[in-house]
């Protein structure tokens, strides 16, 4: 095609192809780039790196501490149920296994609820409290 060609075509307003940008070469560019060096694996993290993130799971326990109990005893009934394995009987390995998916979920979903109970009782009682203590305190330096 030439640009007299290229004149006809409605939209194109005399521009060359080349001037276009390529689709193709658009969507290539998006998936051959390089991630971030924050995405690196284990591997090749610093050691102030691993600190950062054994620090942020430091912190997001102490914030939400029924998160590492719920962890711990996910595994600890999965571990159990599967020790406990060898004398089942004569229950079915099926049924078995659905009871044991079935204590674990439960141990989960009951550490979840208590988890939100204790974030909204501190995001709702703990905090007005602590600022009502606060003004209290600021009534009576004034005085």
């Amino acid at each position: 095609m030439n640009s007299a060609d290229l004149r006809s075509v409605p939209g194109t307003q005399g521009q060359s192809r080349s001037s276009q940008p390529a689709e193709k070469d658009r969507f290539t560019t998006a998936f051959t780039r390089k991630p971030p060096e924050k995405y690196c694996l284990l591997a090749n993290m610093t050691a102030v790196e691993y600190e950062d993130n054994e620090s942020k799971f430091i912190r997001k326990a102490k914030e939400n501490p029924f998160v590492p109990a719920g962890m711990a005893g996910f595994f600890a009934i999965v571990a159990y149920r599967l020790f406990k394995l060898k004398s089942r009987g004569e229950t079915k390995m099926s049924v078995h296994l659905i009871h044991m998916r079935v204590a674990a979920q439960g141990f989960v979903v009951g550490a979840m609820t208590l988890g939100v109970i204790y974030s909204m009782y501190r995001e709702y009682i703990l905090k007005p409290h602590e600022a009502q203590k606060a003004l209290e305190q600021k009534a009576l330096e004034k005085k």
